[in-house]
């Protein structure tokens, strides 16, 4: 099967909350385009477990922009911080609480690193600082959001995206976890 095209675009500055994004505005006003299937919300990293209420008041809000154009939201999971020792049961939980409540999908991105790490526990995901990805955990990422957004594997994707290109065996490994992560 080939793989799906998508159309991307983006609002996005370092550090922002889903607080800072409603106050800037700039994602409101492309979500009111109204031209999209999916609208993707990446919190920023400490606020699901460390300030829930405002990402939760956040979230909602948001959520019904998205659903006034009729597209639909998806949460982006990320995986947890080592530079902040998260729990990874913790932060997990924190986004599923959240994507159930405003029935949004849940993009499982840090379950699927928790997932392949357990498997392989020397998998270089992470970069130095304990949060960023390397261009695995990029790759990763990015098959568990074609797995979730277009309901397909990514198993049999290239191992090559943009600037990452990944040896074959590993690339394969990766979306495997991505697949089981998404449930396809």
């Amino acid at each position: 099967t080939p793989p799906v095209p998508l159309d991307v675009t983006e609002a996005v500055a370092g550090g922002y909350s889903l607080a800072d994004h409603l106050r800037d505005g700039t994602a409101a006003r492309l979500i009111d385009e109204g031209r999209w299937d999916w609208v993707v919300l990446q919190e920023q990293s400490l606020q699901p477990t460390m300030a829930s209420g405002r990402f939760m008041a956040s979230l909602r809000r948001l959520d019904e922009r998205i659903r006034a154009v009729h597209a639909r939201t998806a949460l982006f999971a990320l995986p947890p911080r080592l530079d902040w020792h998260q729990d990874t049961q913790v932060v997990q939980r924190a986004y599923i609480s959240a994507a159930a409540e405003v029935g949004a999908t849940l993009v499982p991105v840090g379950a699927a690193w928790s997932s392949a790490l357990a498997e392989r526990p020397r998998l270089d995901l992470y970069q130095a600082d304990g949060y960023h990805p390397r261009p695995a955990g990029t790759y990763l990422g990015a098959c568990v959001f074609y797995a979730t957004l277009t309901g397909k594997s990514p198993e049999g994707l290239p191992p090559r995206a943009g600037s990452i290109a990944l040896a074959p065996d590993l690339a394969l490994e990766l979306q495997h976890a991505a697949r089981l992560a998404a449930g396809k």
